[in-house]
């Protein structure tokens, strides 16, 4: 009985020593997993400021193109040298933004279609590896008011028949819609400078969401209408 006792004794002190290195275990992984835990509030953070920062940086680079328009589709004339910036302004001055502003002027809503040097700042073409398709165009305005214009009266020159569509279906025609059909002729379409981060948004809410009818631009920033209701919707950040 005396060698069972001891046995009992023994094991019982085995087991109180396991149960007291288990719960030291389960301190140190409770500990751990705290630490975890806590380096996985700091990554979220991080990475939600990283995303604020980079939605920033893209507010701060789509200003600094909101005096701009980007021109697809539009086929300089032969004589005009394309590495000629001012050759460019003069080509798209004279064949888009005089006959649309005109319209504006009809319209009076400006009083003249002001000179090429007070109206535009520069201009360039964009390189291009398509050979057969014109290269895009990109515009500055001094005044974002006669951009506007611009926006306004695009489609009444480039595509009476849609405009009229448009008008009929949607309040605001300044907009920037890359559904918008261009010119049966020119096959011209005049957009936003949209970033890279803000056209691939938009283009994914147009073709990717099923739940978004129309999306557009105006002033760089992504506005939607779903298919729920008809209330215009601002997207604030694109990342």
């Amino acid at each position: 009985m005396a060698g069972l006792d001891q046995l009992k004794t023994h094991f019982t002190g085995l087991i109180k020593g396991l149960s007291w290195q288990i719960l030291e275990l389960a301190s140190k992984l409770d500990a751990q997993n705290k630490i975890m835990e806590d380096q996985k509030t700091v990554l979220d953070a991080q990475d939600k400021t990283i995303m604020e920062l980079k939605n920033s940086l893209n507010d701060l680079e789509q200003y600094t193109r909101n005096s701009n328009v980007r021109i697809n589709g539009h086929a300089l004339s032969a004589k005009t040298d394309k590495t000629d910036g001012k050759q460019v302004l003069k080509d798209v001055y004279e064949t888009l933004l005089v006959p649309i502003l005109n319209l504006a002027v009809d319209a009076g809503e400006i009083d003249n279609v002001p000179p090429m040097e007070t109206l535009l700042e520069y201009g360039h073409v964009l390189i291009t590896e398509k050979a057969d398709l014109p290269s895009s165009i990109i515009i500055r305005f001094y005044s974002r008011y006669y951009r506007s214009m611009v926006f306004r009266y695009k489609l009444a020159f480039l595509n009476p028949a849609k405009c009229r569509s448009l008008s009929s279906t949607m309040d605001n025609p300044e907009l920037n819609l890359l559904t918008s059909q261009p010119s049966v002729i020119s096959m011209t379409y005049i957009n936003e400078d949209l970033t890279q981060a803000t056209y691939i948004k938009l283009k994914d809410m147009i073709k990717e969401r099923d739940d978004v009818k129309r999306a557009w631009t105006l002033n760089g920033k992504i506005r939607y209408i779903t298919n729920e209701d008809n209330d215009v919707k601002l997207l604030k950040n694109v990342f």
